[in-house]
């Protein structure tokens, strides 16, 4: 049996309350990574996860099979995840788990902890990258990657992110946006916040001298 669990990097998350009445739109991309008798099956975005760590170098050498599904947006992910079409995706900053595989997943986020640094240190590398995939004009990606992608920090679900995450949830309720109250704190797994820092932890700022 499949256990739904959320873990850190997070906020803003509440989209993964929703439920989506559409046809599930994620598409399987057919890249596999890594080599091993395991296969993890990642919900993506484009320019998200797998390529952040395949332009950090994150993916060499892995130990585990890992198959990416990419989704147009985070709806579909959610729908995709909720469908068991993935066992692990990520929408905002929040990746939603769908998944027993905790020791695959636990490096998994690892190896995004270590290529989020690297986007942090080489953020027109980056833009390059992210300005491919997304087709976003190269002009204008070293500026969002400035204010977007590179200051993030992967946090821990702590104490206070889950009572952040109960109050957005109980303000989807009373919006009728979700059908019921439901306790939050239920559906954490904290197993992977490691040494992570608090979820009261401001964006990094970037320095004037970027790689």
């Amino acid at each position: 049996m499949r256990i739904r669990t959320l873990s850190a990097p997070l906020l803003p998350l509440i989209l993964l309350l929703t439920t989506c009445d559409g046809a599930m739109s994620a598409s399987t991309t057919g890249n596999t990574d890594g080599t091993g008798g395991v296969i993890l099956d990642v919900g993506d975005q484009k320019g998200g996860c797998e390529a952040i760590r395949h332009a950090s170098g994150e993916l060499d050498g892995l130990g585990r099979r890992i198959t990416w599904s990419t989704s147009t947006s985070g709806p579909p992910l959610l729908e995709a995840v909720n469908a068991e079409a993935v066992d692990i995706g990520g929408v905002g900053n929040t990746p939603p788990e769908d998944a027993t595989k905790s020791e695959v997943i636990g490096g998994l986020l690892l190896r995004l902890q270590r290529a989020q640094d690297w986007v942090f240190t080489h953020p027109k590398a980056w833009a390059k990258v992210w300005a491919k995939e997304t087709g976003l004009p190269y002009e204008v990606a070293p500026d969002a990657v400035e204010r977007s992608h590179g200051t993030r920090v992967p946090v821990a679900v702590d104490p206070d992110a889950i009572a952040c995450a109960q109050a957005i949830a109980d303000t989807f309720f009373d919006m009728k946006l979700v059908p019921r109250r439901f306790s939050f704190k239920d559906y954490v797994d904290t197993r992977f916040n490691r040494d992570l820092p608090p979820s009261s932890t401001i964006p990094r700022p970037y320095r004037k001298a970027s790689s």
